[in-house]
C-alpha cells in the first residue's frame, strides 16, 4: 500500500531510526517498492514513504532552504499549473514543477488554509520545525488510507496497521465494540479499527501534532454539505453528470 509513514516522540524515548526502518520493510510487499525515510534525533521525529515508484518519483522527503520545512507525500495533485501561475505572479520561485515542491510553497504562503487550494487523490505530512509541530493532511475522500496511534507520548502513523505495530511500545488490546459493530453490520462503523488505540483518518481532514505539549487535534477542511443543491429534472441530471464526466476525464488524460 503506497503511503507516507512517521513516529514522533515528545519524550525522545523511542529508536527513531530502527522503528522507521522495521516499518518499512514491513509495509513493502515487493523487493521493489520505494522506501525512503528521514530521521532527527534530536527532536525525536522520522518521516518516511512507501510506493510503487509510478507518482512522486522525487527524493522524499524535500526540505525548504533552511531546512525548517520538510514535506512527504504520496498521490497526485490535480490542475497545478494555475496554482503554480499564481505563486510565481507573487514573486515565489519553484525549484521544479514536482507536487512537494507546489505543496512546500502554498504551505509558506498559507499555512494550514493551503489545503483548500488542492484536488487530488494523495495523502501528506509537512514537519515545521519552528513550530515543532507535524500537519498530515489527506484528499476529500481519503483515497489513500492513513491510520494513526496517539499513545505514550508518541504519534505514529502509517498506510497499513502493521506499520503502527512495529513498535513494540504499542499495547496490542482488541476493541470489543469494533469487533461487536463488524458481528452486527459485517464492517466497521466510524474510524475504529480491531485494536484499542488505532484509528483511521477520516477524509478530508487535517492532523496536526505538537511535539512540544504532545498534543493532537484533528478537524474536516471540506465535507459533502459543502456541495450546493439543485433542482433539476432526471434528463437534466443525466446530461449534467455526463458534461462533468467528460471533463473529469479530459482534465485527468491532459497531464504528463
Amino acid at each position: 500500500m503506497s503511503g507516507i509513514f512517521g513516529v514522533l516522540d515528545s519524550r525522545h524515548s523511542s529508536q527513531i531510526e530502527p522503528l522507521l526502518t522495521r516499518m518499512g520493510t514491513e509495509m513493502a510487499h515487493r523487493e521493489w517498492y520505494v522506501v525512503e525515510t528521514h530521521a532527527d534525533k534530536s527532536l525525536g521525529i522520522g518521516l518516511g514513504r512507501i510506493g510503487i515508484g509510478i507518482f512522486n518519483r522525487e527524493q522524499q522527503p524535500i526540505l525548504s532552504e533552511d531546512r525548517n520545512l520538510m514535506v512527504v507525500l504520496s498521490g497526485e495533485l490535480y490542475d497545478t499549473e494555475g496554482l503554480r501561475r499564481d505563486l510565481k505572479a507573487r514573486g515565489c520561485c519553484l525549484r521544479d514543477d514536482s507536487d512537494l515542491e507546489l505543496v512546500l510553497r502554498l504551505y509558506q504562503e498559507k499555512e494550514e488554509q493551503f489545503i483548500h487550494d488542492l484536488e487530488g487523490a494523495f495523502v501528506l505530512a509537512i514537519w515545521d520545525r519552528a513550530r515543532q509541530e507535524l500537519i498530515v493532511a489527506n484528499d476529500r475522500f481519503g483515497l489513500y488510507p492513513l491510520y494513526y496511534a496517539h499513545y505514550n507520548g508518541k504519534l505514529v502513523f502509517a498506510p497499513e496497521m502493521k506499520g503502527i505495530l512495529c513498535d513494540a511500545g504499542f499495547r496490542k488490546e482488541l476493541n470489543l465494540t469494533a469487533l461487536a459493530e463488524y458481528m452486527r453490520f459485517q464492517q466497521l462503523l466510524g474510524e475504529k479499527t480491531f485494536f484499542e488505540g488505532i484509528e483511521l483518518l477520516p477524509h478530508a481532514s487535517l492532523l496536526r501534532y505538537n511535539v512540544q505539549t504532545d498534543s493532537l487535534a484533528i478537524w474536516p477542511y471540506w465535507d459533502f454539505s459543502r456541495i450546493p443543491e439543485v433542482s433539476v429534472t432526471f434528463e437534466e441530471a443525466v446530461e449534467e453528470i455526463g458534461r462533468l464526466l467528460r471533463r473529469a476525464v479530459n482534465r485527468l488524460a491532459s497531464g504528463p
